[in-house]
């Protein structure tokens, strides 16, 4: 037995005074009266018990003073102590836990779990509570009181973004680290791409809720204006079915407030279904895909897109158009525009088409020669042109893309290389990589000739190995440590190199619309020679999440739910309702945006009245475009766990049991006290 305020026991230096009082005997005057002889007699007939009553009395008042000192001591039993647990709770809040395929909702199983267990605590347990969402948030610390602990978790809500189990489960154990009797316990539908190495991990409980469910989700919208007619658009929509059966529903496309067209889609379990279509906006506007489908996760049934009137990003005094386009020099349109960089349709129109960035592409393959020629025939306006040869001269205005064939001496000017099979002045070729160790396992979220590119989900059998003499920016690595996507920003011209191989014995890029939306990125990257406009333009949803600057966020066309806003003073960030009226703001520093919506930025310290009109772009909508987050289905290898709930009735503390005794001794004395005087 231990005690956890051992001082306390100088208090039992009051038995000294407690029993001097006992036995301290007062003086008394004897008085003879008629009836003397009549009291002698009955207290001859007293029992022979009665007088050891002053002494019990005396041993009851010295045993009484223990207990309540004792008492204070706050004893406890060492064995029991000992088994108290430090507990850390991770509660998944990402989007799947919002599926009502359970009564009412996955989330509300979590939170009824999470509620368990923190009324299950014993005396002196520990816990500290962690939400799993797009950025790791403790509710509770060590030491917190369960009633602020239940509190924190009834005013949880879940998010439409990814949780980030692996992560907290890192930090739960650092916290768990040195602590005797640790648990962590994990609460989640195990619909995360770590769920199996979380549910084997030794030292961790995964507790899972959830069961069979339907669910037809958006996973991209992708938009771009057709290279003949700019002002229609090519809109790619790609839609997978999540659950465990499939659900039959409607796709809608089109403009906000215009009528849309629909396509019936009707799919087996776990398909993905890609449609693509034609949509007129000359103006832009706001790209709206829904989905009809009553099923049990409805954040990823509708997504949006910005589309921004076509702008020809240009620099004035690198071309000029023919003295005979039309009679005019392009130097004089570029001065009379309200900005000389940027051009709408109607400069567009007036310029010659001599004025637009020409590209120039290089392939033997003939697979490979098609992929390119169809991929950058979606970038507008640009000037093609491309074949087997190489060009016996290289002209720094053009942009070349290379397959294989790389020069000896990079000449100046932008090049895309894609798979280099030699050496030159840049790097010396090391070999390929083959077989798995091609997977990706590491995107920068920030290199935008990338980003949104769905990296983890196209297959590379072969890579090529450079060693660069320059240094380089790795964008994206493979198993094998080796960049799969590398950048030179040299001062004759930047260089971005894709070391896979484009083969479909190789690799099924080019077979997918990854790799047209690659060829834009990456030729708009080459051309732009403004760091802090290329960082900001024309950002597509990237499911493994950013950090954005507010002035960037005003300028995107979507968001990811994986995204965060990073704030200066003053700048607030808000989600707007369909109304239109700004129900959340938040002042950062950092705001996840784990909400599906349309949301802005502002630099008014209150919230703003909304926008009166979406055409002005206002806003940035954000959508749930990781198909992870919309698979509802939890991985079946998942072992069967339950709470770890303790044994009741071992946490009651002992002073309360003393004080029970002293009360009742307290009774036994006063019974005694007035027997005294009872014959």
């Amino acid at each position: 037995m231990g005690f956890e305020h051992p001082v306390s026991f100088a208090w039992a230096l009051l038995i000294a005074v407690v029993a001097a009082l006992y036995l301290w005997r007062f003086p008394y005057r004897q008085h003879r009266v008629a009836t003397f002889p009549l009291w002698q007699r009955a207290l001859a007939r007293r029992p022979a018990w009665f007088t050891l009553r002053f002494w019990v009395s005396l041993g009851v008042q010295i045993v009484l003073v223990l207990l309540i000192v004792t008492a204070l001591t706050e004893p406890f039993l060492r064995q029991i102590v000992a088994s108290r647990r430090w507990i850390v709770l991770v509660l998944d809040v990402s989007a799947s836990m919002a599926a009502t395929d359970q009564s009412p909702s996955r989330f509300e199983q979590m939170r009824d779990h999470a509620r368990q267990m923190i009324g299950n605590l014993r005396l002196g347990e520990q816990m500290v509570i962690l939400t799993a969402g797009s950025i790791i948030r403790p509710i509770g610390r060590w030491g917190a009181s369960p009633e602020s602990m239940l509190a924190a978790v009834d005013a949880l809500e879940p998010t439409d973004g990814p949780g980030r189990i692996g992560e907290a489960v890192a930090i739960a154990q650092d916290l768990l680290d040195g602590r005797p009797n640790a648990t962590l316990v994990v609460l989640s539908d195990g619909a995360f791409p770590e769920a199996h190495e979380v549910g084997t991990m030794q030292g961790v409980r995964l507790v899972t809720v959830g069961g069979d469910s339907r669910n037809a989700a958006i996973t991209r919208l992708d938009a771009h204006p057709q290279r003949a007619d700019p002002s229609r658009w090519e809109v790619l929509v790609e839609v997978v079915d999540g659950g465990n059966e499939p659900v039959p529903t409607d796709l809608e496309v089109g403009l906000v407030d215009s009528p849309p067209k629909t396509v019936a889609i009707r799919w087996e379990e776990g398909q993905t279904v890609r449609h693509r279509l034609t949509v007129s906006a000359p103006q832009g506007g706001l790209l709206q895909a829904r989905l009809t489908a009553e099923d049990h996760l409805a954040a990823d049934n509708l997504a949006r897109l910005r589309l921004h009137p076509l702008k020809l990003q240009i620099a004035a005094e690198s071309r000029r158009i023919p003295k005979n386009s039309g009679g005019r020099d392009q130097d004089a349109t570029l001065t009379n525009a309200p900005n000389s960089r940027e051009f709408g349709y109607a400069q567009l129109q007036r310029l010659h088409p001599a004025a637009w960035p020409r590209v120039h592409w290089v392939a033997t393959d003939d697979q490979v020669a098609a992929a390119l020629q169809q991929g950058l025939q979606t970038i507008t306006p640009i000037r093609l042109d491309g074949g087997s040869e190489m060009p016996e001269h290289f002209d720094p205005e053009t942009i070349y893309v290379i397959h294989r064939r790389a020069p000896q001496n990079i000449p100046p000017g932008p090049l895309l290389l894609i798979d280099p099979e030699s050496d030159s002045d840049l790097w010396d070729h090391d070999g390929v990589v083959t077989g798995t160790e091609c997977t990706v396992v590491s995107v920068d979220p920030l290199a935008r000739p990338i980003a949104g590119v769905d990296w983890k989900h196209i297959v590379f059998e072969r890579i090529s190995r450079l060693r660069f003499h320059l240094p380089s920016r790795t964008m994206a690595v493979t198993s094998s440590g080796d960049p799969l996507v590398s950048a030179l920003d040299r001062p004759e011209g930047r260089v971005l190199v894709l070391h896979a191989s484009p083969l479909r014995e190789h690799s099924d890029l080019i077979l997918r619309a990854d790799f047209a939306r690659l060829l834009q990125q990456a030729v708009r990257w080459l051309t732009d020679d403004d760091d802090q406009l290329e960082a900001c333009r024309d950002i597509v949803p990237d499911p493994s999440g950013r950090i954005w600057q507010a002035e960037c966020w005003d300028r995107a066309v979507a968001g990811a739910t994986g995204d965060v806003i990073q704030l200066e003073t003053g700048q607030t960030v808000h989600r707007i309702d369909e109304s239109g009226t700004a129900r959340q703001v938040f002042d950062g520093p950092l705001v996840a945006l784990d909400r599906v919506g349309k949301w802005r930025t502002t630099r008014s310290p209150t919230s703003p009245e909304a926008a009166e009109n979406d055409g002005k772009d206002a806003f940035v909508p954000v959508n749930l475009l990781d198909s992870q987050l919309s698979n509802l289905v939890p991985m079946a290898a998942l072992p069967k766990a339950s709470l770890p709930l303790a044994e009741l009735g071992l946490d009651q503390p002992l002073w309360m049991l003393l004080a029970g005794l002293a009360l009742v001794l307290v009774t036994v004395e006063w019974c005694l006290y007035h027997r005294r005087f009872l014959v």
